[in-house]
């Protein structure tokens, strides 16, 4: 899949969560970004075309684009820097791992997940970051095993693709089908909000 779409199944999933969880307010915030930016993580760590960059703001085509740009804001410009600085790191972690490589085994996803874990007790964070991390992390894997070529999930102990989806059913990481995945996601997301919605749109007339 694309990098916009894991960010926006990753978000979708953050907000599915925090309803169930009875989260509220600046919280739901939280989720929706912490899902969003893990499940453009394994791209962004491991791609060397840069396909999962763009969303995280760290391509290079991205940042040329912005320093060209006549209008800056001050923040915007000072961003440009930190920005190129990690653009060049992930360049040479590209040229180390390569594409659904190790950034795409469940293993990596369990030890990132306990890393997280650790992060956030130490930071006194609450406990839920580290599950949006992981659930974020763990939906882009899954949504690359319903692509052609699948993932190898278990690797270093199992070598073969995982396809979650009947081979027939297998789509292009290119394809429009990834957009319908987002919608429904989406869907789901917003449906436990649906009343909030409407009264928030009649209060607009």
């Amino acid at each position: 899949m694309l990098g916009k779409a894991h960010l926006a199944i990753g978000s979708a999933i953050g907000l599915i969560t925090a309803h169930y969880l009875g989260i509220q307010q600046t919280g739901i915030l939280t989720a929706v970004i912490v899902t969003g930016l893990a499940a453009g993580l394994p791209d962004v760590l491991d791609s060397e075309n840069a396909a999962g960059r763009d969303p995280m703001g760290v391509s290079w085509s991205g940042i040329k684009r912005d320093a060209k740009r006549k209008r800056l804001s001050v923040i915007e410009a000072l961003l440009l820097i930190p920005r190129s600085l990690l653009a060049v790191m992930v360049d040479i972690l590209a040229r180390i791992i390569p594409h659904r490589g190790v950034t795409h085994w469940l293993i990596t996803w369990s030890l990132l997940t306990i890393l997280a874990g650790l992060v956030v007790l130490l930071a006194r964070w609450g406990s839920e970051v580290a599950l949006f991390f992981s659930l974020g992390y763990l939906s882009h894997l899954l949504a690359d095993a319903m692509t052609v070529s699948g993932v190898k999930l278990f690797m270093p102990f199992y070598g073969k693709a995982i396809h979650l989806l009947p081979r027939l059913l297998c789509f292009r990481y290119d394809s429009p089908v990834q957009w319908l995945i987002v919608l429904a996601m989406w869907g789901l997301a917003i449906y436990p909000y649906r009343a909030q919605i409407v009264a928030f749109a009649e209060g607009l007339h």
